[in-house]
């Protein structure tokens, strides 16, 4: 098993066109992906003998998969703008991929959930934003 580099972990956004076209953000110097499962209790007692001991059942209940990043911003450019517009428009949704180097990619809608700038006076401007899914999202193993 080789190791990988986070910096080969890419957050890309489509462009919202029929023959939907990805490009990534930004440079991320920290990223996280976190694949969420709640589940539903569906234990029912034995009705002919509801003094046993219950065995708990459970149902899928919701599955959220969340991303985060944070790193340096770059020079704003049509994916960036793009990006801004969405996260300051009423609807902040948008389909993206997201590059888990050495195992896949994870493609669906998103919502925006934050964007933040930063920075110092002698350093570069950075920014964190964190995503969460809307709706279903796709897998595809590499």
């Amino acid at each position: 098993m080789t190791v990988q580099t986070g910096r080969t972990f890419l957050v890309r956004i489509g462009d919202g066109e029929v023959s939907e076209a990805f490009t990534a953000l930004a440079g991320l110097g920290s990223a996280n992906l976190s694949i969420g499962n709640t589940s539903i209790d569906t234990t029912i007692p034995d009705v002919t003998t509801p003094s046993n001991m219950l065995v708990q059942a459970l149902a899928a209940g919701k599955k959220a998969i969340s991303v985060s990043g944070s790193g340096k911003f770059t020079t704003a450019g049509a994916t960036q703008t793009r990006f801004v517009t969405l996260l300051t428009s009423e609807s902040p949704f948008a389909n993206f991929q997201i590059l888990v180097p050495g195992f896949g990619t994870f493609e669906g809608n998103f919502h925006i959930d934050s964007f933040q700038w930063g920075g110092e006076q002698e350093g570069e401007a950075t920014f964190e934003c964190s995503l969460s899914s809307n709706g279903a999202v796709t897998f595809t193993a590499v």
